[in-house]
């Protein structure tokens, strides 16, 4: 009897690291999927940190996607997300196509970079206007029909640097957006080049259309501009769209340019008799001030 006992554990034993093997061998292959369609898709490199295929649970776990940034520019990543979640159906999960309620991805943070006359994003749409031309059916690997894509907390750095311009830098956030239906137009669904390029086409949309008056003109038309070149993604953005917390360094330097520029211009007016030390401190203080409120809050406020 000890002996069945014996062999029956080592079966279970068995069982569970030819699973655990097949399984990491799955999530290795879907890993290395994804990555080589957002390259193929972007034009730029794409890496992925991990994937783990829920089989059982009916689900797909995905953390910290980086997409480089074109060459020439100043951030390491022009996208980056750190996690990403596809609820499945488990009857679909090992099929052909994939049929998933829904896709969500929180913790994005996008670069827009534009230099002169060229864009790092210019370089991206580019290649999306390339995957627009392909025939979708033509596409290799599952196919996938998504209900509703979630995006979350996209954050926004937008940098530019007009001919003979001063730089223009600002950071701005996107609660959430969704696009719905994805794959749903046809029986067959479409391969994960597509799910990539609406995803990326969804993101700079919620910018181009709800950014207006905080990013650039010049920047929020050329980005419009790019896009009105693509098939169009319709996107539902939902919260406003508004600029990040840490605009009180802009004050605290215009403070202190103010401060040294008292110093340069005293005597000026025949009143020379304020201590130029003093007038810095006075500039220097109240920039401090200034932080202290942005940080902690104005406290006579409360």
């Amino acid at each position: 009897m000890r002996k069945w006992i014996k062999v029956l554990l080592i079966l279970i034993i068995l069982i569970i690291v030819a699973v655990a093997v097949v399984s990491f061998s799955i999530d290795g292959i879907a890993k290395r999927q994804v990555e080589s369609a957002a390259t193929t898709t972007l034009g730029v490199d794409t890496s992925l940190d991990s994937l783990s295929l829920g089989i059982l649970r009916g689900s797909v776990k995905l953390r910290n996607l980086e997409v480089r940034n074109p060459a020439g520019y100043t951030a390491e990543h022009f996208f980056e997300m750190k996690d990403g979640q596809l609820v499945v159906s488990l009857g679909t999960l090992m099929g052909d196509k994939v049929v998933a309620p829904t896709l969500e991805l929180s913790n994005l943070t996008i670069n827009l970079e534009k230099k002169g006359g060229k864009a790092n994003y210019e370089v991206i749409t580019d290649h999306l206007k390339k995957q627009d031309t392909q025939d979708p059916n033509a596409q290799a690997g599952k196919k996938f029909v998504i209900n509703d894509v979630t995006i979350r907390d996209i954050k926004v750095h937008a940098q530019m640097m007009p001919l003979g311009g001063k730089l223009t830098a600002l950071d701005l956030v996107i609660p959430e957006i969704h696009v719905k239906n994805v794959g749903s137009a046809g029986d067959n669904g479409v391969a994960m080049q597509e799910v990539t390029n609406l995803i990326m086409k969804a993101v700079l949309t919620a910018i181009a259309k709800k950014a207006g008056g905080i990013l650039p003109a010049e920047m929020l038309s050329d980005l419009s501009g790019q896009l009105d070149k693509l098939e169009a993604v319709p996107v539902e953005v939902i919260g406003d769209v508004s600029k990040a917390a840490g605009q009180v360094v802009e004050g605290v330097v215009g403070e202190l340019g103010k401060s040294i520029e008292g110093i340069g211009n005293i005597g000026k007016d025949g009143k020379s008799g304020e201590n130029p030390v003093n007038k810095v401190g006075e500039g220097a203080g109240k920039a401090i001030d200034d932080i202290g409120k942005g940080i902690f809050g104005d406290k006579k406020k409360k």
